[in-house]
């Protein structure tokens, strides 16, 4: 080797060794390569040549790797323009030997896996950076890229096998901030729910500003960000809220905290606070229309006093001091309507309308089955019915007392009347008719008959009168029927009515119908 090959070989040594790809195949070549020989000498000489060529393969591919180093990897070094070397490169006294094939192929395949994982590596990077990395992940992303720095410092140094080791694990940290990245989205937008339960508005905004750099049309994330912008006014306006529902001012209270509910309808302080001063502003509502019910029955008012108890038991469905309150309203209505009814009843029968008055008992009864005053006043109210519907058959069919039983009963009848005290005007009036009927009940009234004396005169009851002009009767009160007969001639009747007391009255019974001629 000349000076000037080992000059160069010295300065390639102080910078990184990038081995090129070599095929085990040339060397090979190298080594088969043999001088000419003549055809006689073939046979001769092929056979050790042979054993020689095999003995020296061995040699070189499992004893000699064992007594030969790999050369030292130094980091490369930069130098400027203006540095010069601090001595005069030392010259080599011997040749370097040259790698073995075999160690070439494997530092060749070595950076060959570095390369491959290089570039896996840098697929991910860029879909990281894709999704805005550095702003959601910068710790993890800036320990990612360290580890890539590592792997390049190795791979300088031709330690390949370092080199894709930080490769490997540069690019399995990247996959899995990938593969997290849902489940990092979910911790963000937890953190953030955390802190707007705290109050927290600022920790609030960056934990949604980090969700959203993870997914920007997420719409969790969004509602997050709305609500941690306005958390501030939200806890202003709950803590007036606050300071209003201890002062006593109960529906300003309410107003803050629906306010703060406009602003964010999620926010659960408020919804608390909002509850528990409803609950006061019902308690509150509650007892003061118990007390106008309370009120308004003991000032004789029973339904207003209802009125106010029903809104009061629409604020507290099933509370038992408005059931009992109700129950004793109702009670009380109820009473008020049978005293109502009966007071109705009671003027009826003062102006003798006893059928009516039995319509009001039975309203009342209905109301109160087991009532005593609706009871007895029906049965006394049927009675005088009776009475009065059997004094006015009597007075307006007077003929019927013409009849022996029919007077007597009629007789009893106006005796029991008269035991009836005080006597109403109609009773009164009634009395005094049938009274006189039953004084001119026996006594005869005249009846004047006449007659064409051609017609065969008979009055039932009475007997036959025979043939007349004129015939006087005397008859008692009552009613008969005359017939008149006469030969060719159709028979012909009438009804006669007696009244008791009546003037005399006068009854033409003549048969003047002929029958047909055939």
């Amino acid at each position: 080797m000349t000076d000037n090959t080992e000059k160069s070989q010295a300065e390639n040594s102080s910078s990184a060794i990038r081995p090129a790809e070599i095929t085990l195949s040339a060397q090979t070549q190298n080594y088969n390569r043999q001088p000419a020989t003549t055809p006689g000498n073939h046979s001769r000489w092929l056979w050790p040549a042979m054993l020689i060529m095999i003995t020296l393969t061995a040699a070189v591919v499992f004893v000699l790797p064992a007594y030969v180093k790999p050369p030292a990897l130094s980091a490369p070094t930069t130098a400027t323009g203006n540095e010069q070397p601090s001595g005069p490169a030392k010259a080599e006294t011997s040749k370097p030997k040259e790698p073995a094939p075999w160690q070439t192929a494997q530092l060749a395949r070595q950076r060959t896996k570095s390369q491959e994982l290089l570039s896996r590596m840098l697929e991910l990077q860029e879909q990281l950076e894709q999704k805005n990395v550095k702003a959601w992940a910068a710790a993890e992303y800036e320990h990612i890229l360290q580890l890539a720095t590592d792997g390049d410092t190795a791979y300088q140094q031709q330690d390949f096998d370092g080199s894709s080791a930080k490769y490997t694990q540069a690019a399995d940290e990247m996959s899995a901030l990938l593969e997290n990245t849902e489940t990092l989205f979910n911790q963000k937008i937890e953190l953030g729910n955390t802190a707007l339960a705290n109050g927290e508005a600022s920790p609030a905004e960056q934990a949604f500003t980090q969700a959203l750099q993870i997914k920007p049309d997420a719409e969790s994330a969004k509602a997050g960000m709305q609500r941690a912008q306005t958390l501030n006014e939200v806890l202003k306006l709950v803590t007036e809220g606050n300071d209003l529902q201890q002062s006593g001012q109960l529906e300003q209270a309410r107003s803050r905290y629906e306010q703060a509910l406009k602003l964010d309808k999620q926010t659960e302080l408020a919804k608390q606070q909002l509850s528990s001063v409803n609950t006061k502003i019902r308690d509150a509502d509650f007892k003061r229309l118990m007390s106008t019910g309370y009120t308004q029955l003991q000032n004789n008012h029973p339904a207003e006093a209802k009125a106010a108890f029903e809104k009061a038991a629409r604020l507290k469905p099933g509370s038992s001091e408005t059931g009992s309150a109700l129950g004793q309203i109702d009670s009380r209505l109820q009473n008020d309507k049978i005293n109502d009814i009966l007071q109705t009843a009671r003027e009826l029968e003062s102006n003798e309308k006893w059928k009516e008055a039995m319509t009001q008992y039975d309203q009342a009864l209905a109301l109160d089955a087991n009532l005593a005053a609706a009871q007895e006043g029906k049965q006394y109210a049927s009675s005088r019915v009776t009475l009065d519907e059997r004094l006015a058959q009597l007075i307006n069919q007077p003929e019927r007392l013409a009849n022996t039983a029919v007077y007597e009963d009629a007789r009893l009848l106006y005796q029991q009347a008269q035991d009836i005290t005080p006597a109403e005007p109609g009773l009164s009036a009634q009395l005094q008719k049938l009274d006189k009927l039953l004084a001119v009940a026996n006594v005869p009234v005249p009846v004047l008959i006449k007659s064409d004396n051609q017609t065969e005169v008979m009055v039932l009851r009475v007997g036959t009168l025979g043939k007349f002009s004129e015939k006087n009767l005397s008859l008692l009160p009552g009613k008969y029927t005359a017939v008149g007969s006469r030969k060719g001639y159709r028979d012909v009747r009438v009804d006669i009515t007696v009244t008791a007391g009546a003037p005399a009255q006068t009854v033409e019974v003549s048969a003047t119908e002929k029958f047909a001629s055939r």
